[in-house]
Order: structure tokens, then C-alpha cells, then sequence
């Protein structure tokens, strides 16, 4: 939970850095400056999560998927992270929806 708190707090506060401390270095490589300001538009406008739940774990090979509920005082969002199982504390996949 602490990766996907620092994930959504970054984009709550528009702090790149709190927002890729725990991506590898694919993802930082993806998800630019640029990338993560469009993020932040689109989800830092829904304001501070007021919680965070895990749903559930899927064994993916040798990935796992997280999936998490998001709730803010005016929405739900479902946050996906994937995780390698050889290094389960560096995101290698993120989607929300």
C-alpha cells in the first residue's frame, strides 16, 4: 500500500518525484514529465483520496496485478499496479479506471 499511496499522493500534490519513487526504469521512462501532467490534470481534479482498498491480488507468471478502489469524496477509480515478483517493490505496469 505505501507504492500506491505515493503514487496517488504525487498526483493529488502534482510532485513528479513522489509519483515515480517506486516505478522501475521502464516506467519512468514512459510516464515523462509531460505523461504525468496529464495524469495529474485528469485525476489530481477528483482532490485528496479519502481511501484506499486493496481488492485483490492476481498471480500473473511472473507478474502480480494489484488492483486497488480508490475513493474520493465525488468518485470511484479502480488503480491498477503490476508488479515482477522478483522486485515487488518497483511498478511495471499502471492503469486507472
Amino acid at each position: 500500500e505505501p507504492i500506491a499511496t505515493n503514487i496517488l499522493k504525487g498526483i493529488e500534490t502534482n510532485d513528479y518525484d513522489l509519483f515515480v519513487t517506486n516505478l522501475d526504469e521502464t516506467m519512468r521512462n514512459a510516464i515523462t514529465q509531460d505523461a504525468f501532467t496529464k495524469i495529474a490534470k485528469q485525476y489530481g481534479a477528483l482532490g485528496a483520496a479519502e481511501s484506499i482498498e486493496l481488492l485483490n491480488i492476481e498471480d500473473q507468471g511472473v507478474f502480480y496485478g494489484l488492483n486497488y478502489g480508490v475513493n474520493y469524496a465525488e468518485s470511484k477509480v479502480t488503480m491498477r499496479i503490476v508488479v515482477k515478483k522478483t522486485a515487488p517493490d518497483l511498478v511495471s505496469g499502471l492503469w486507472f479506471k
